[in-house]
């Protein structure tokens, strides 16, 4: 009777570690089109997108960090005035950021689109990074939200603001010598793409070794001494 009691309780603990802790994942993707090439060059990785699911309150999260290759350029002080990506049709309940709006199937050659849900700042300024936001909506995954939709073929765009830079990366619009014509500046630009870092579980929480350590010790324990 022990020894069932012990496999029935060992397979307990091995669902509980794979099923309750490990399940939780997280993605990186990046993001390393323009829309103003001119100073943003096409292949260097601007924006980091990781989605993470968390088994603790059961939500999508989303988190949005600038890159070397755009800091360099653009400083410090930037922030994202819009955000968009795909998967379901979202509203404002399944959002959960403040003085932002959702809407659903932009289109927008700037933007790098179609894309079917859009967050936009409701004038309470740049969002500051890293950018971050929760989804709740029932039954989604991270793979709900990392995909392209209909004819598009990226997963993510934002627009970035509060930069000030010329052509020539002089904070200027014209060129190094007075021979060269001025060639305009960029205050903002969209970024785009989904450039995949491989995947990777959320590591099991030390607490969680703690436990099922602690559930095989007692089965040791309880076995029955061989006489």
């Amino acid at each position: 009777m022990k020894t069932k009691f012990s496999v029935v309780l060992i397979g307990m603990v091995a669902g509980l570690a794979v099923n309750g802790f490990a399940a939780a994942a997280t993605v990186s993707y990046y993001m390393s089109e323009s829309n103003k090439p001119t100073f943003f060059a096409s292949g260097n990785d601007y924006l980091k997108v990781l989605i993470s699911d968390a088994i603790a309150d059961d939500k999508i999260h989303f988190t949005v960090t600038p890159l070397a290759a755009l800091t360099d350029l653009a400083g410090t002080g930037i922030g994202i005035d819009k955000f968009m990506f795909n998967g379901p049709a979202l509203t404002q309940l399944n959002i959960d950021i403040a003085g932002w709006e959702i809407s659903n199937d932009k289109n927008d050659p700037r933007k790098f689109g179609p894309f079917s849900n859009r967050l936009a700042n409701d004038g309470a300024g740049l969002g500051s990074f890293p950018f971050e936001f929760s989804i709740d909506a029932e039954n989604d995954t991270v793979d709900s939200y990392a995909q392209p939709y209909a004819n598009g073929s990226f997963f993510f765009a934002a627009r970035v603001a509060g930069f000030n830079i010329g052509c020539n990366g002089n904070k200027s619009g014209g060129g190094e010598n007075s021979e060269e014509p001025g060639c305009g500046h960029a205050t903002r630009a969209y970024f785009s793409g989904s450039a995949l870092s491989p995947p990777s579980a959320i590591p099991v929480p030390a607490a969680a070794w703690l436990f099922v350590s602690g559930l095989i010790g007692m089965i040791s324990v309880s076995r029955p001494k061989k006489l």
